[in-house]
């Protein structure tokens, strides 16, 4: 049987729930342009009915809040974060690219193929008067700035892949960050939903952390149920678990004692886990803004040095692994190759060139000679050196450099060599590199991978001595002669010296490609932003605070206070009669 105060009672819920939703409609306008608040509602339900007298049946008893709700869907958060990974790859890439493509300078007139014009216009310019010391001179100056655009574009280059590779730590750093971050969150939730309360705005802050976190790398989010209304959360990347509830796991940055491709600088970072375990960053779904920064700073167009093993000898010391028609020779003279899996040493390798004066022809060889203390395993059978990564970055476009200078060089040079220079004297290089001593010498192919962009030049007697530069294949008789200048000048339009043809048009493919890898970038990022856009949208119209929808219901819960306040008021005057007045 109700008590004489029953409906006060049943009033005072009306208005502690009313109270209530009124908050929860306050919290959410306050936080209307809070990035990833989500839009709370107060949830509420008759409370437990009792029973009445005789056949009466059931009186209600009031209405009481059952909690608070975040008003979002785990669906749409999962799909935001498979796609933001691959938005955060290509804002970095398209961003490097853009860097990259302005290094060369083709649309301004201190670019390659600008340089190479301003060389063979001076080298014309001397077949008009080729024993004049000024004449020369400018010819001279004209090829000194011409290895040297190469030398500072090297120089460039160079700091672009530390600037990727700052990038690379950077991101290690935010994902150590953020994880540290979420799994302290992850404690306050359940120290709070220890209480009964849900964590309502913990969560937010955890999934604003993931959002970032997922442009960084792909994550997965798992959340395991505990019992008593708890959640374990756990977050996994590459594979790998870096959150797990209130712990953490770190990667960290190691810088690399060994060169990955041939044409990086020194001390990249690999990146390993702070137990020591690996991070795999060659498995094929890696992608978000680390992926970006590791395909800039590495991508080598799948062209590092990778073969079975044709012979192999196991004897101590000196172990020596070979392998048949490398791809490529230009490699450190000593490093690292990584032998079924294993990394392996070498403290030297020797190149043999291909021999065609037997039957069958003897393919071109290379031999490593392994060092006794990282031995190779038993029975080798394939070798690779770095990491065999699609994407043109920083690595390929160096190649690319490198392979027109040491062919420029070794091209113009078979011409050089043959002519005198005003002293009689022949077999002088026009282009050799910084250091060169003449040990050991240039003279076929493989002596020219001494040569890069970073140390390639005029020779030095050349630039210090413009009566070394030879015009002619006789200066005794024709000291005006320009027969080797000609066949200097002719090299400008030979179509066979490249596969893409003349020197200028290997530049203009250069320009093309990055060109054509640039345009891609941005297509797919511009296409990336607007599928995360759409999904971001359909997240903000179940969570997102709408500003009609919140004075709506500001009025509502409004009126129902109201309500609730008139029925107390209504009881008031109903015990001031039956108290004061029928008392009396």
């Amino acid at each position: 049987m109700s008590s004489s105060f029953f409906g006060v009672n049943v009033a005072l819920q009306g208005l502690y729930t009313a109270q209530g939703s009124l908050n929860t409609t306050a919290h959410n306008i306050s936080n209307a342009t809070t990035t990833g608040f989500s839009r709370q509602v107060a949830t509420q339900k008759a409370t437990r009915p009792m029973a009445g007298v005789g056949s009466v049946g059931m009186i209600g008893t009031g209405v009481e809040i059952t909690g608070i709700e975040q008003q979002r869907n785990p669906y749409y958060d999962s799909k935001y974060w498979n796609n933001n990974q691959y938005l955060g790859e290509y804002n970095v890439k398209q961003t490097q690219l853009d860097q990259l493509t302005y290094l060369f300078n083709e649309t301004s007139d201190v670019g390659l193929s600008k340089e190479i014009s301003n060389l063979y216009t001076q080298l014309q310019k001397l077949s008009t008067n080729p024993s004049d010391p000024s004449y020369r001179a400018a010819a001279i100056s004209s090829l000194d700035s011409f290895t040297e655009n190469f030398n500072r574009l090297s120089e460039q280059l160079n700091n672009l892949q530390k600037e990727a590779n700052f990038g690379v730590m950077t991101s290690v750093e935010q994902i150590n960050s953020i994880a540290d971050q979420v799994a302290g969150i992850n404690q306050q939730i359940i120290n709070q939903e220890l209480t009964g309360q849900k964590a309502n705005d913990l969560r937010d802050e955890r999934n604003n952390l993931i959002d970032k976190l997922s442009s960084i790398i792909p994550i997965k989010v798992i959340e395991v149920d505990e019992g008593m209304d708890l959640k374990r959360t756990t977050i996994i990347l590459n594979g790998q678990t870096l959150v797990d509830g209130n712990k953490a796991r770190y990667l960290e940055c190691v810088p690399r004692t060994q060169l990955h491709n041939p044409e990086d600088v020194p001390d990249l970072y690999d990146i390993k886990w702070v137990t020591g375990q690996n991070f795999y960053t060659d498995d094929l779904t890696l992608s978000g803004e680390l992926k970006g920064y590791l395909d800039i700073r590495d991508g080598n167009n799948n062209d590092n040095l990778r073969k079975y093993v044709s012979s192999y000898t196991s004897t101590l010391p000196g172990a020596t692994i070979t392998i048949e028609n490398p791809q490529r020779t230009d490699i450190p003279a000593s490093g690292q190759i990584t032998v079924d899996g294993i990394d392996v040493n070498y403290t030297s390798f020797t190149y043999t060139p291909e021999d065609t004066t037997t039957l069958p022809v003897t393919p071109s060889s290379i031999t490593f000679t392994i060092d006794d203390t990282t031995p190779a395993p038993a029975t080798p059978t394939y070798i690779e050196m770095g990491e065999n990564m699609e994407f043109k970055g920083i690595a390929h476009y160096k190649r690319r450099l490198n392979e027109f200078v040491r062919t420029f060089a070794k091209e113009m040079n078979d011409i050089h060599i043959q002519g005198q220079n005003l002293y009689g004297d022949s077999n002088v290089l026009l282009f050799t590199f910084k250091g060169y001593t003449g040990t050991p010498p240039l003279n076929d192919e493989f002596s020219y991978n001494q040569i890069d962009i970073s140390n390639f030049r005029i020779n030095s007697e050349i630039l210090t001595d413009v009566n070394k530069l030879a015009t002619t294949s006789d200066v005794v008789n024709t000291i005006d002669g320009t027969d080797i200048l000609q066949q200097l000048l002719n090299k400008r339009h030979d179509m066979s010296m490249f596969k893409q043809g003349k020197p200028e048009n290997f530049f203009q493919s250069i320009v093309a490609e990055m060109a054509i890898d640039s345009k891609q970038a941005i297509d797919f990022q511009k296409g990336q932003k607007s599928i995360v856009s759409s999904i971001e949208y359909m997240r903000q119209s179940i969570m997102g605070v709408d500003a009609n929808e919140e004075t709506t219901n500001m009025v509502k819960f409004q009126q129902a206070y109201k309500l609730a306040a008139k029925i107390m008021s209504v009881m008031d005057e109903i015990f001031d009669v039956t108290i004061n007045r029928l008392g009396a």
